[in-house]
């Protein structure tokens, strides 16, 4: 009747999907279930692609979770070459990465 959504510190319970069915509250699941990394970062592309960068609050605020969570996508988009850090510390934001071809 119950199920976990996140990891460690960030977990949190919540009605199973069958709950929400018997209720006819099914689009109340989804909404509660939240977004996969992979959702996120499509966000996060998509926002970049928008408005040229993001910041770490913004991408908090986009995904609704802590800072330490858009930190961690942030880094992995980084590490994985799709975006780039633009200077360090506070001030820091997240750019698109130009290919060779530009």
């Amino acid at each position: 009747m119950v199920e976990s959504v996140g990891n460690c510190g960030g977990r949190r319970y919540m009605p199973s999907s069958k709950v929400y069915a018997l209720s006819g509250n099914k689009t109340g699941y989804t909404r509660q279930k939240g977004m996969t990394i992979l959702q996120e970062i499509e966000t996060i592309n998509r926002h970049v692609d928008t408005f040229g960068a993001i910041t770490r609050a913004e991408t908090a605020e986009l995904c609704k979770r802590y800072k330490n969570h858009a930190y961690y996508l942030l880094h992995r988009m980084a590490s994985e070459g799709s975006i780039v850090v633009v200077k360090n510390g506070i001030s820091s934001y997240y750019v698109r990465k130009k290919s060779q071809l530009d």
